[in-house]
């Protein structure tokens, strides 16, 4: 049986030379209940002389109500998309482009790196989340993420840890909030950025914009997507959504959530009216099973950048709002490492306060096995599809 619980009331707390461009699963996606058949496109690959690369790691497709709209907006989105996945690609370069995985070879040099102005405006942003989160979305994490990256999996496959004094020393390497504007200096009259090196660091600070580019990215595509006039959704891993209805349609658009006990089910679907943002962050995407004398534990790709390893405070968290993919990117991936609802709350509200954008959330935490309950508020309980709740949802409640 489903209860529906009081509210929680939570006490809220308001608290000049470039450099080198070289070196030396997903969310159940999105639907169309609506009369008219969708039609879908995918990005293509980037190829080099010795790769194949996927851009983002994962699928990215644009949705259209017609073969008409789609030769139209088609050519934007892949022009767009392809050059943000070189841009902050961390781990490949490309000739003529300061990419992120330039700025990060310049790690110091003290040699400044003129940027394009989305991948500064990237970088200033994942530092202003760094400090508002207080460290639990921290765009340093490179260093960490690269120990565990190699041990995920889309599907349930046991492993390892890695080892832990290779865990100190990569933390080592994740700058503190306090510190993060030191480290990377970064100047607007000219759009440079300088790596400085981090003390106690013994290899490099590593720059991940992996829990903030992709929805950056699906946002500046939906900025210039939008100036056709033309309905359309943006769905990128079925994590970072955007949807674009203009004025005088009304159009509702249905995303699923995937259910983290049964993988082909949904947890529950939404309803994304209009234009907004939607992103989903799970534990049963990439992950591996961790044997331990207590029993099996979910190690999942959303770490924690204090500790180092990932939380299992929650198994999915989700947020949506009328725009700012990015920010919602980067706090669903900081709702994980948040021990209490407060603390949840709290790192909402100040995100809210601070860019002006409202926000609809929820989360899901398991309170037994197989079934969780469901923290949402109003706003987000009111685009749920009643019919679609899971009955792996036990408990629904609402925040505010």
């Amino acid at each position: 049986m489903r209860t529906i619980i009081t509210k929680i009331l939570p006490v809220l707390l308001i608290l000049s030379s470039a450099c080198s461009s070289k070196p030396s699963d997903e969310e159940v996606p999105a639907s169309d209940s609506g009369q008219q058949k969708p039609v879908y496109s995918s990005l293509g690959t980037i190829e080099t002389e010795d790769d194949i690369i996927v851009p983002f790691n994962t699928t990215v497709r644009l949705e259209t109500l017609s073969e008409d709209d789609m030769a139209v907006l088609d050519p934007v989105f892949q022009e767009e998309m392809l050059y943000t996945a070189k841009l902050f690609d961390r781990r490949h370069f490309y000739n003529d482009l300061i990419n992120l995985a330039s700025v990060n070879a310049s790690y110091g040099s003290e040699i400044p790196c003129v940027t394009d102005s989305a991948l500064f405006h990237l970088l200033e942003m994942g530092i202003e989340l760094t400090e508002l989160t207080d460290g639990k979305f921290n765009i340093t994490i490179g260093a960490v993420y690269d120990l565990w990256k190699d041990r995920f999996s889309p599907f349930p496959i046991e492993g390892e840890d890695p080892a832990a004094e290779d865990i100190e020393a990569a933390l080592a390497c994740v700058v503190s909030p306090a510190e993060i504007r030191n480290v990377i200096e970064l100047n607007p009259a000219d759009s440079t950025v300088t790596f400085h090196a981090y003390d106690g660091c013994e290899g490099s600070v590593i720059i991940d914009a992996g829990a903030i580019g992709k929805g950056y990215a699906v946002d500046l595509a939906g900025e210039k997507l939008s100036s056709y006039d033309l309905p359309f959704l943006i769905n990128s891993g079925s994590s970072s959504i955007l949807s674009h209805t203009p004025e005088g349609i009304q159009k509702d658009w249905y995303i699923g959530i995937r259910n983290p006990y049964a993988r082909v089910y949904t947890l529950f679907d939404y309803r994304l009216t209009g234009s907004g943002v939607f992103t989903a962050s799970g534990d049963d995407s990439s992950y591996f099973i961790l044997q331990t004398k207590d029993g099996p534990v979910i190690r999942h790709h959303i770490l924690n950048p204090a500790t180092g390893y990932p939380e299992n405070y929650l198994r999915s968290a989700i947020l949506s709002g009328s725009s700012a993919g990015w920010l919602t990117d980067a706090l669903t991936t900081a709702l994980f490492s948040c021990r209490s609802d407060e603390e949840r709350l709290d790192m909402i509200r100040r995100a809210e306060q601070k860019y002006n954008v409202p926000l609809c959330y929820a989360w899901f935490e398991e309170t037994s096995e197989e079934h969780g309950k469901l923290t949402a508020s109003a706003e987000f309980r009111n685009q749920i599809i009643e019919e679609s709740i899971s009955e792996n949802v036990t408990e629904i409640t609402e925040a505010e």
